[in-house]
């Protein structure tokens, strides 16, 4: 899959021909494979406990109760085999995680950037990318990096 979590992530680090006002990273993550099928199990264990707890209205007899427990005690064998099998298939995201931030060192152009953060967000990774964009713009531009953060 090419581009990682951030969808085009490499051409965006590349830089982009015609004009630009600036570009926007909104909870940019730069996760492995593996990394987004551990943030699903996360989504799905969340999702999965309010259905049921929705459906249950408290009411529901205990071999629905148990077979739900079991479930949600497997989850974490089906993120394991997930993960497994993206690795044995060659799933993961191009390019790499580090050649990315590499790319935005080196590579990326951009008159501005505004990185936008959530503050309950495991996988965001705004700050890695705001180091390696501020080195990026020190080569480019004398004075401050035109890098701004906002926090949601």
């Amino acid at each position: 899959a090419d581009g990682g979590s951030e969808g085009n992530t490499g051409g965006t680090m590349a830089g982009t021909q015609g004009a630009r006002a600036g570009h926007l990273f909104v909870s940019f993550n730069n996760a492995t494979a593996a990394d987004s099928v551990r943030l699903l199990e996360k989504f799905a264990r969340e999702l999965l406990k309010k259905r049921a707890e929705g459906a249950m209205g408290g009411k529901a007899d205990q071999g629905t109760k148990d077979a739900f427990d079991g479930f949600m005690r497997n989850i974490p064998n089906l993120t394991a085999l997930a993960e497994k099998a993206a690795a044995a298939a060659g799933l993961d995201f191009t390019p790499s995680p580090e050649e990315t931030l590499d790319d935005a060192k080196r590579r990326f152009v951009s008159p501005r950037v505004k990185l936008v953060t959530f503050e309950d967000d495991d996988l965001d990774q705004n700050d890695e990318l705001e180091v390696n964009l501020r080195k990026r713009f020190e080569f480019l531009v004398a004075g401050d990096a035109p890098v701004a953060r906002a926090v949601l």
